[in-house]
């Protein structure tokens, strides 16, 4: 069953004359056989996002567009999600027309500087991917590790 969000992205498309189709992760490789789309947009915060990106890459071709929209924007996350084939990473919310302006190219140059808080988040989160590990992570930045897995826990702070 898909989510709210995902059903008004989808009666927001439809209202402004785009064909829509909705899939959860186990119709994805059904519907992408069925009616190829030209664009995409993936919920990536599930376990399967990743490779529901990939396999609309598979399927839809090199050129299609692929958004990937999250409820937890983290720059770590943004890499992954573009080297398993996204064309952009978008977080939640976000409307159909802020989705179409940023595969388009339009994008808002002028965003906000990114806060203190939001970029400690960011380096934890990137010192955990390079080392693999809590422990080696937390020694790299000399913390002590329950320290580090609680600053880890902390929902992202905004931008």
């Amino acid at each position: 069953m898909p989510c709210d969000f995902g059903r008004a992205i989808a009666a927001e498309a439809n209202r402004l004359g785009y064909r829509e189709h909705i899939a959860d992760s186990g119709d994805l490789q059904t519907l992408l056989v069925e009616v190829v789309p030209e664009v995409a947009l993936v919920n990536v915060d599930g376990p399967s996002g990743p490779d529901a990106i990939a396999m609309c890459r598979r399927y839809m071709g090199p050129t299609a567009k692929i958004a990937a929209l999250t409820d937890v924007p983290c720059l770590l996350r943004a890499g992954q999600l573009v080297r398993a084939g996204a064309s952009v990473v978008l977080a939640r919310p976000t409307t159909f027309l802020q989705v179409i302006a940023a595969m388009e190219g339009r994008l808002n140059v002028d965003l906000p500087p990114m806060s203190l808080d939001r970029a400690i988040w960011e380096y934890l989160n990137q010192t955990l991917a390079e080392t693999g590990s809590i422990a080696a992570a937390a020694r790299r930045l000399r913390l002590d590790r329950t320290s580090f897995k609680r600053m880890l826990r902390k929902r992202p702070p905004v931008w």
